[in-house]
């Protein structure tokens, strides 16, 4: 930025971010330099910049009536970029816009002063509304944290052709950052929303895109590659959460550009990309994939915090693939766009939520000439399971008081969970069967 005191000016890239420290006197400019031919979702960090002109198109979002409204239509509300409110804008060959005013700073209330407020109108926009990140510098989007009435914890960030989630704790927005001049959508839940964008969320960060922040337990990110284009899920399990859509933890799926692969987990009639469920001994998640072009992708893990006890197993439904994904991290298939959308399924079996000692003091667990081996080293008593790759229990029987347990696996070859539980401590392993 610049200001009337300092001649030193500073050109922000799109998506990067800036931090101001101390006052400014005067007024200042921000400028974002904006890459096209392309769509971006942006907001102003100042107060009272004229909408500009020469853009190939501008909108903004009108919730209650569901529906885009069109700078060049005669419909649109503002003659000046409000702050915290995102607007829909495309160049056609890129350009560097300068925000020039007075820099936003303190905190931002909907329904306050030139803010907007939000709404929630059923059979209509059902509560999405687009704001803006009101600052010139980047924005922790911990919305879970913020001061705010019957709205989920749910931020959906648009990125080349998709949309970046995060739910306050998890998602493919790296660390729930909101670049400086980003708008981002936030979901109402019922009439009456408000929420306040804090002053104290300012952050800087220079991040790149598309890496989950906290590394929370229990949690796997999963891409879909392709057409030049990716988009992501998250699945985390938290006993917190229930089986149905919980606005806490999940987040509803926000559909990108039809050219970009469109990624996420079905739960009974709502398609999600943060999919938070309770704790189970198995678990099954249909995994839905639509794709605007007939070509080949790949489907990759971003990052994984299971213990490798844990099976994580993907199901392909049309080519009867099953893929270990803790041990094969990325599958490449084909795609068509007469696929059915429910291509997928993602198992998880095992020791969901307890501790993998695969080998500790009192016991240790491995294969050996195609026979489960249990070594005790202690006096221990219990029953031993033995699970395939699914989760399905193939076999349960007493460990032997013996230093040495052998179990015969007649089963083909492949990885096998085991759980061992005692009256003390469960302990938990996976082992190759040849």
């Amino acid at each position: 930025f610049t200001n009337s005191s300092d001649a030193t000016g500073l050109t922000l890239a799109d998506g990067a971010s800036l931090i101001t420290n101390g006052t400014v006197s005067g007024g200042a400019t921000v400028s974002r330099t904006i890459s096209g031919p392309a769509w971006h979702q942006m907001s102003a960090p100042v107060t009272g910049q004229t909408i500009f002109e020469g853009y190939t198109d501008m909108y903004a979002w009108d919730e209650a009536n569901y529906q885009w409204l069109n700078h060049n239509g005669g419909s649109f509300p503002d003659a000046t970029y409000l702050p915290g409110k995102g607007y829909l804008v495309s160049w056609a060959a890129g350009a560097t816009k300068d925000f020039a005013g007075t820099l936003n700073s303190g905190d931002y209330a909907t329904g306050t002063g030139s803010v907007p407020a939000l709404t929630y109108t059923s059979g209509k926009g059902n509560g999405f509304n687009l704001l803006g990140n009101p600052y010139p510098s980047a924005l922790n989007g911990t919305i879970d944290t913020w001061t705010k009435t019957n709205v989920d914890n749910s931020i959906w960030v648009y990125d080349n052709g998709s949309y970046l989630t995060w739910n306050g704790s998890t998602g493919t927005l790296t660390e729930g950052i909101i670049p400086a001049m980003q708008g981002f959508w936030v979901k109402a839940n019922a009439t009456g929303p408000s929420m306040t964008i804090p002053n104290t969320a300012r952050t800087h960060s220079t991040q790149s895109y598309y890496k989950s922040a906290k590394a929370l337990q229990d949690m796997i990110l999963l891409s879909v590659e392709g057409n030049g284009y990716k988009d992501g899920i998250v699945v985390n399990f938290n006993d917190e959460a229930t089986e149905g859509y919980d606005g806490t933890y999940d987040v509803l799926k926000m559909y990108g550009d039809a050219a970009a692969p469109q990624f996420f987990c079905q739960a009974a009639d709502k398609e999600l990309s943060i999919d938070v469920l309770p704790y189970s001994r198995t678990r099954t998640i249909p995994l839905g994939l639509k794709v605007g072009y007939d070509n080949t992708y790949t489907l990759r893990v971003k990052e994984n915090t299971f213990y490798p006890s844990v099976s994580i197993v993907l199901e392909d439904l049309k080519t009867g693939q099953s893929i270990d994904l803790q041990t094969h991290p990325e599958y490449t298939f084909n795609a068509l766009t007469s696929d059915n959308a429910s291509r997928f399924k993602l198992h998880f079996g095992g020791a969901l939520g307890v501790d993998d000692p695969k080998t500790t003091e009192a016991l240790s667990i491995y294969a050996n000439d195609n026979q489960l081996c249990l070594a005790v080293n202690a006096a221990l008593a219990g029953d031993v399971y033995v699970y395939n790759m699914v989760g399905q229990l193939l076999l349960q029987q007493k460990l032997e008081n013996s230093a040495l347990t052998r179990i015969a696996i007649t089963g083909p070859s492949g990885y096998y969970l085991v759980k061992v539980v005692t009256g003390q401590k469960t302990f938990t392993g996976k082992v190759f069967i040849r």
